[in-house]
């Protein structure tokens, strides 16, 4: 891939209360009971991110679950600086976001192609749509994707270059993919029943 220009997703609150499903009035409680971090000034302009977005639907996954704001708190703050048990926790409510700060990139349909030998092949970006390593970003003249893991795809490009056919690659990744939520699931069972059902 030539140029990859990495895409940041910036908000407004009233645009991060939309898209989380948070009002305006809840993102600001969070910010002051210190759940949530305070967003980039710009000049007037209080800019929030994709952590904030993942931030409150980690709140809201764990409100779910029946834990209370001072327990989420205690959690986060624990999943923050990587302490004990909560940080542990803190892992498993990451499970369906990002798990890095690695920023996605774009690629053509004309570049992907060509890290993959040349050979278009419309099973293997099916299937990669499907498993989110490849996401399409309409109304662009030439095909285009958004890479939310740019070292995901290198790792499968590599793996072809060296003989592994792409359908297995698609298929071992979809397999793993669902033996890290069970274990994620599982390990969340057992901390909620044998620590905090006490």
């Amino acid at each position: 891939m030539s140029e990859q220009s990495a895409v940041r997703a910036e908000y407004r609150i009233e645009d991060l209360a939309h898209h989380s499903g948070a009002t305006v009035r809840t993102i600001r409680a969070y910010q002051d009971r210190g759940l949530l971090p305070r967003p980039e000034r710009r000049g007037r302009a209080n800019v929030y991110g994709d952590s904030h977005l993942a931030r409150l639907r980690q709140i809201a996954d764990l409100l779910d679950r029946g834990y209370t704001l001072a327990s989420i708190k205690e959690l986060l703050d624990a999943w923050d600086t990587g302490r004990g048990l909560g940080g542990v926790l803190g892992l498993v409510a990451e499970v369906q976001g990002p798990w890095t700060d690695e920023e996605a990139a774009r690629i053509t349909r004309a570049e992907l192609d060509a890290r993959f030998g040349g050979d278009p092949d419309e099973d293997a970006v099916r299937e990669a749509v499907e498993l989110g390593v490849l996401e399409r970003i309409p109304g662009r003249e030439a095909e285009e994707y958004l890479v939310p893991s740019p070292q995901e795809l290198a790792v499968a490009v590599e793996l072809h270059a060296a003989g592994v056919p792409l359908s297995a690659i698609t298929g071992h990744l979809r397999e793993l993919r669902e033996q890290v939520e069970h274990i994620a699931s599982r390990f969340l069972e057992f901390t909620t029943e044998h620590v905090f059902a006490r």
